[in-house]
């Protein structure tokens, strides 16, 4: 009422300066004309007002449940029994770290002593095939020479079997070397779940903050945007009112889309989890899986000393397929071992990687957390002022 009359006082203000101008002029029909006006404008406002209680109300029912839901939330998150969405998965982590961390140093100590052992193997072997290879050389010049086509064409066929047991056996020196370089370092691999471990926790408390000031939010438009207070407003700062209601209403449905995601992170990393616990049973098995390892080298050794021999006692000549048998058995072993060392390696890049990923996520939900607790607090402010 009172900014409808103020309206009419303005209206008569302006009545009086038409009527000092014009002698003919009907004020009256004017004052009437000008005051229909006013009951129509009067009548869309309280049209506009209805409107946008009807949109509140409809909010303040949709956020009573929201409300209850977050509050619940909130208080799992500091219960005893860590039920909370992230605080399950920090508990997991934390079971893990050690486990882990302890099967893969184990490992690492079995793995460098046996390292070593084949690596010991593997030079002698070269040495010995490398003068094998020599004296393979020195019977096909000789057998070209007394144009011994088919005893050439044999002794290029067996010098290449030798020299795949050598590229076989380089490969396996090659795969030691990368996995020494994996497994020496065990701080790093500490590291990546202390990082893990770290972001999560950093994570469960940016969530909850995040939550704290979505539920401030929420209590305040559910409280305090009374039907008493929006009808004390005037046109214009009931829109401001509305424009900042409608930005917090989206603001909160963002949130919540953004907790779906979460949530569907945390299942995400329930099955990283189950990743890591495979890879730990992975590690455990390690050393009795791999315990043939050595013993393979040693035999891939004692076939090249036998290899060796027949030429050292000229007797390679005569026994062309019995070095030939072992040289496709020492490719045999070398090929098994390549196969372990392979798979050990694919463990490990494995597990690198899931706890990279693992990692690299947590922490852009953190950003996100901190982004949307910061945004509701600064709604919440806005909303403040307009009270």
């Amino acid at each position: 009422m009172k900014h409808k009359l103020i309206k009419f006082i303005c209206v008569l203000l302006a009545g009086a300066v038409m009527v000092s101008c014009n002698k003919d002029y009907d004020a009256e029909a004017e004052i009437a004309a000008l005051e229909a006006e006013m009951d129509r404008l009067e009548q869309e406002d309280q049209h506009i007002r209805e409107h946008f209680l009807e949109r509140i109300n409809s909010l303040r029912k949709r956020l009573t449940d929201l409300i209850a839901q977050t509050e619940a939330e909130l208080i799992a998150r500091i219960d005893a029994e860590g039920e909370a969405l992230l605080a399950r998965l920090n508990h997991k982590v934390a079971a893990l770290k050690d486990k882990i961390i302890k099967e893969f140093n184990d490992t690492r100590e079995y793995m460098d002593a046996s390292f070593i052992s084949c690596k010991g193997y593997i030079q002698d072997s070269f040495e010995k095939l490398d003068l094998s290879m020599e004296a393979i050389d020195d019977l096909i010049q000789d057998a070209i020479s007394a144009q011994e086509e088919e005893k050439v064409k044999k002794l290029v066929a067996l010098e290449g079997d030798i020299k795949g047991v050598v590229k076989r056996a380089e490969k396996i020196e090659a795969t030691i070397g990368s996995l020494e370089g994996k497994l020496s370092d065990a701080e790093a691999f500490n590291k990546r779940l202390n990082d893990v471990a770290r972001t999560m926790d950093d994570l469960d408390e940016a969530y909850a903050e995040m939550e704290k000031n979505q539920l401030d939010l929420m209590k305040m438009v559910e409280e305090k945007f009374t039907d008493e207070y929006f009808s004390s407003l005037s046109t214009a700062k009931l829109a401001e009112v509305k424009a900042a209601i409608a930005e917090a209403e989206d603001l909160i449905d963002e949130m919540e889309t953004y907790k779906d995601d979460l949530e569907n992170f945390a299942a995400l990393a329930d099955d990283m989890v189950g990743c890591m616990e495979n890879l730990e049973s992975d590690l455990s098995d390690a050393i009795s899986e791999y315990d043939g390892l050595t013993t393979e080298c040693e035999d891939a050794l004692g076939n090249v000393m036998s290899i060796w021999e027949y030429f050292d006692g000229s007797d390679a000549e005569e026994r062309l397929s019995q070095i030939q048998d072992l040289a496709d058995s020492n490719n045999e072993l070398y090929d098994d071992c390549l196969s372990k060392l392979d798979e050990l390696e694919g463990h490990l890049d494995d597990y690198v990687s899931t706890v990279d990923d693992w990692h690299s996520q947590a922490h852009d939900y953190l950003q996100s957390c901190y982004h949307y607790g910061f945004e509701a607090l600064q709604a919440f402010d806005e909303l403040a002022e307009q009270l």
